[in-house]
């Protein structure tokens, strides 16, 4: 079998000519053009060597290197067309096994991909377990924690999610004003944090002294969590306020909910996208693919935005694309001389697929039982809301 190679390059000509190059020797080879789209083909592609540039969008070759020596034993080659980078790199030890200046010989770099592979190939028990590693798991950061479910620790929650929000996953939430978004985010993100996730919570309050104040009044303590770093607050009201060009707007936040998960976040929460969203719904579709690229690397996305009767065909559009599709809303029931308000949570889509029953929660935030209980969400029977 043809031993493969992963070329990360964001210059076109530089692709095609080391395709050429390496095709005609035998090699297989596979294409990316920055370094969220080689970590994809990494973990999907299991290659025998990585040749990579430096200077890439999104994800530079030196950030991408150090990436793949957390998760894998793949022999690396960094190009670059400045001699010094490559001195400064190899005195980082960013992990490269080669380095090769540009403009490159064809025999050099023949020469290098050969004496890599060949190395490889002689520890074959380490380099399978190593790639195995690699594909098992996603590691982004030296203290990360290995995705998994949130669950909110209330069990009719967590039966409708069939165990808690999943992993490595885009869940969309949905709903009108009032219906209780921001509650459940934040409930969730409390959850996350004391399951030892690193939360970066967007929120378009003012302030992250806000967003404290909000989850302090339901009960939800994130007082070691902020001393911990482990709870990153994102005010968006200055950004929205700006009315930056939507397109413009969704793609400084992929970049930064990119350069987040660089640095070790798990799970991103993103409370009310409504501001944002323009009447030309493309860019929040294409924010959502994006999303749904770093998901597969290993990252943990929930997106709520206000919706309405006349948005039915973006939320079909986002729900297609999303692993989970929590839809909230309000419910009104008379109760003697005044009317009851509720709110409701229905799972119409959790891990791709479509829950048959127990999918949804009737709910209320209970001051009550936060003066007697420390916490705020009182579950609503179906008896008490249809008797």
């Amino acid at each position: 079998m043809a031993e493969k190679i992963l070329i990360v390059d964001d210059e076109r000509m530089v692709q095609e000519l080391l395709v050429d190059s390496l095709e005609s020797e035998g090699y297989e080879t596979v294409c990316a053009s920055d370094g969220f789209e080689a970590m994809r083909l990494l973990n999907e592609a299991s290659p025998d060597l990585v040749i990579t540039d430096v200077q890439m969008p999104e994800m530079d070759g030196y950030k991408f290197t150090q990436y793949v020596r957390r998760v894998s034993d793949t022999p690396v080659m960094i190009m670059t067309g400045v001699p010094q980078e490559a001195m400064n790199l190899r005195e980082k030890d960013v992990g490269a096994d080669s380095y090769l200046i540009k403009p490159i010989s064809l025999d050099e770099l023949l020469n290098r991909i050969a004496a890599l592979l060949s190395r490889t190939a002689a520890s074959p028990d380490t380099a399978s377990a190593t790639a195995d590693a690699g594909v098992a798991g996603f590691a982004n950061g030296p203290d990360s924690v290995p995705p998994a479910q949130v669950a909110l620790g209330r069990a009719e929650f967590d039966k409708a999610l069939q165990g808690g929000i999943p992993p490595a996953s885009v869940t969309l939430m949905e709903g009108p004003e009032e219906s209780g978004k921001s509650v459940l985010c934040q409930h969730i993100a409390s959850a996350a944090l004391t399951q030892g996730l690193n939360v970066a919570y967007y929120t378009s309050l003012a302030s992250s002294e806000d967003l404290t104040r909000q989850m302090t009044d339901l009960g939800l303590n994130t007082g070691a969590a902020d001393a911990a770093d482990q709870f990153n607050v994102i005010s968006l009201a200055q950004l929205y306020r700006r009315k930056i060009e939507p397109v413009k707007m969704f793609t400084v936040l992929s970049e930064h909910m990119a350069r987040l998960f660089q640095e070790g976040t798990n799970f991103v929460i993103f409370d009310d996208l409504t501001p944002a969203i323009p009447d030309n719904h493309i860019p929040l579709m294409k924010f959502f693919d994006r999303s749904s690229q770093l998901a597969k690397l290993g990252l943990t996305i929930m997106a709520s935005f206000r919706s309405s009767l006349s948005q039915r065909r973006l939320v079909g559009h986002l729900r297609a694309t999303a692993d989970a599709h929590l839809s909230m809303s309000v419910e009104v029931q008379p109760k003697g001389r005044r009317m009851e308000v509720f709110n409701q949570l229905e799972v119409k889509k959790i891990n791709n697929t479509m829950p048959t029953s127990n999918n949804k929660v009737m709910f209320r935030v209970s001051r009550l039982l936060m003066r007697f209980e420390n916490r705020s969400l009182e579950i609503v029977p179906a008896s008490e809301m249809f008797p």
